[in-house]
């Protein structure tokens, strides 16, 4: 019997024993189905050989499981496939469990989402203004990621083992926030490592051992759980890759075991489960349903696209809950049509597989004609502006909130503009004012918006006709190579723990730490640098000389470095 036959003999197996648990309903058969299925075969066709790793994906329509399959390897070094059944870390898809124990324990009148975060974690610092459960669910709290801040620190991954070891270690370190709590959204892992400390310290329980009790155990997701100690052995795992220098596959080891933010470990025929919980709970109730697919509030109005764990979006015409996550080699996304009664999981251990790509074009192969049709955006029709009114927006401009830096220059009447180091993007005037994308696949727009700071004009950026950044004028510097030296130097930040070294090198300044970028800073205004996403800002005493800078946002937000000599004194 071919390895087609026995794929298919697996998967018709599997759909009866969903169905079962889902109830009765009619199933989708036919060459259709078949076909439907051969095109998300398509998608993973290059990594579907016994040489990579791949990953798998199943797909619900109505109920009923009509596609399940594994694709490429879990493991290179046995040779052994990836399957439905095959183990996965999903990294942030993890989120939405944190989340849903979060809303079980508030509907039990554990504490409520209103409440100070500080109540249950008084270790953590007090900002002086309050934040609540809440902003950590909805990412509105303004914490530093944690991620974040191993990466910029001298800690190595897999270092501290438990929340209580990253609040005491690194976040109760931090006397900055990135923003007052509950009036932007940023999304730092932190605030569901948080989260899952929260269950811990007002449960009794562990994180893995609530949500195995109340989640998965009542859903029969036996092979799901929240991974809290990197040495235990488990079955049928898939393990991690990441593409080599040389173009191969590199095993990622990894001793990391925190939970909250990440951590689940699941199958694809579980997450279908997980999927049916939502039409039909059998853990929590309509009420929690409601509960988790509520989306967060700014304090200034309006909403945020995030939810618990969960974001909404929509795809032709139909609203989508969705999330998905990535860790070393692994990459997950889960993805629901509630209208369509859709739902796709795809979970893969190779990192450079499009989880995301692969949930949409199952969304389009499965509910292709049920759909409203893509919607045509008709041509813009550009018109030629005098040259001196395009001359007059080139330049450098600063992305207002993460200081993307944006180079603007005129060709043949049009702008073309290039963020960091990403590729030249063409945008033509529709008007003397509005700016619409020439290089085809580009969703953003510019309108020229007047400045009360420069007499140069912003440049606003807009998506889907909302306004999405802002980019303000800015004279960039050009220092000289002895002004690049008055930066030299070393300098340390006590929030991180950690030393940096300045120097200069072909007249050049170039930053030194443990993982620091290979490339040079690129000046910005006058004392600022870059080196994406990283943002230098320096200050100087009342004599002019450097004293130290910031680190991330611009002013009191960043993380402050001492020069070395300023702290010796």
């Amino acid at each position: 019997m071919n390895k087609r036959r026995i794929s298919l003999f697996a998967a018709a197996a599997a759909v009866l024993s969903l169905s079962i648990f889902a109830g009765p309903r009619e199933l989708s058969s036919g060459p259709s189905a078949l076909d439907k299925g051969a095109e998300i075969d398509k998608l993973f066709a290059r990594w579907d050989t016994t040489e990579t790793p791949g990953g798998a994906v199943v797909v619900v329509l109505d109920g009923n499981i009509v596609h399940q399959k594994g694709y490429g390897l879990a493991n290179l070094e046995w040779g052994i496939p990836n399957t439905p059944e095959t183990v996965f870390c999903i990294g942030s898809v993890s989120k939405q469990f944190t989340a849903y124990c979060i809303a079980l324990l508030e509907a039990r009148g554990k504490f409520r989402l209103e409440d100070d975060y500080r109540r249950y974690l008084p270790e953590m610092p007090d900002y002086g203004e309050r934040i609540s459960v809440g902003d950590l669910v909805h990412h509105t709290s303004g914490i530093r990621d944690d991620q974040m801040l191993w990466y910029l620190g001298d800690w190595e991954r897999g270092e501290l083992h438990s929340a209580q070891e990253v609040i005491e270690k690194i976040l109760a370190k931090q006397k900055g926030l990135l923003f007052r709590p509950g009036r932007e959204f940023d999304y730092s892992n932190a605030n569901y490592l948080l989260l899952g400390e929260i269950v811990r310290r007002v449960s009794g329980m562990s994180l893995r051992e609530f949500a195995q009790e109340n989640i998965f155990r009542p859903l029969g997701m036996a092979r799901t759980f929240f991974l809290d100690d990197f040495r235990e052995v488990v079955k049928n795992r898939a393990w991690s890759y990441v593409r080599g220098e040389g173009g191969g596959y590199r095993a990622y080891v990894d001793t990391n075991d925190l939970v909250g933010a990440g951590g689940v470990h699941t199958t694809v025929l579980d997450m279908a489960r997980w999927n049916a919980n939502f039409d039909d709970p059998r853990t929590g109730g309509q009420q929690i349903i409601r509960r988790i697919l509520s989306r967060g509030r700014l304090s200034g109005g309006g909403e945020t696209a995030y939810a618990f764990g969960l974001e909404h979006d929509v795809f032709r015409g139909r609203a989508v809950i969705r999330h998905d996550g990535s860790y070393g080699g692994y990459k997950a996304m889960f993805l629901r049509i509630p209208e369509e009664k859709f739902a796709v999981f795809c979970a893969a251990n190779a990192d450079d597989v499009d989880t995301r790509r692969v949930c949409y074009q199952a969304a389009r192969i499965y509910l292709g004609d049920r759909l409203p049709p893509p919607a045509v955006t008709p041509e813009p029709r550009f018109i030629e502006l005098p040259a001196a009114g395009l001359n007059a927006l080139a330049g450098a401009y600063r992305n207002t909130r993460n200081q993307d830096l944006m180079v603007v220059s005129v060709k043949n009447g049009r702008l073309a503009c290039r963020i960091n180091d990403a590729p030249e993007v063409e945008y033509g005037p529709i008007s003397a004012g509005e700016f619409r994308p020439a290089t085809p696949g580009v969703p953003f727009s510019f309108k020229v918006v007047k400045s009360d700071r420069s007499t140069r004009a912003e440049l606003h950026a807009y998506l889907d006709g909302r306004l999405d950044h802002i980019y303000e004028p800015i004279e960039r510097a050009a220092p000289s190579d002895s002004n690049l030296r008055e930066y030299e130097g070393s300098y340390y930040g006590e929030e991180l723990s950690a030393t940096y070294r300045f120097e200069v090198k072909e007249g050049e300044l170039y930053v030194r730490f443990k993982r620091a970028p290979k490339s040079p800073l690129r000046p910005m205004v006058k004392d600022q640098f870059a080196a994406w996403p990283l943002i230098f800002d320096f200050f100087r005493d009342e004599n002019g000389r450097i004293q130290g800078f910031r680190l991330g946002r611009i002013g009191p937000q960043g993380i402050p470095f001492l020069r070395l000599e300023t702290v010796a004194k």
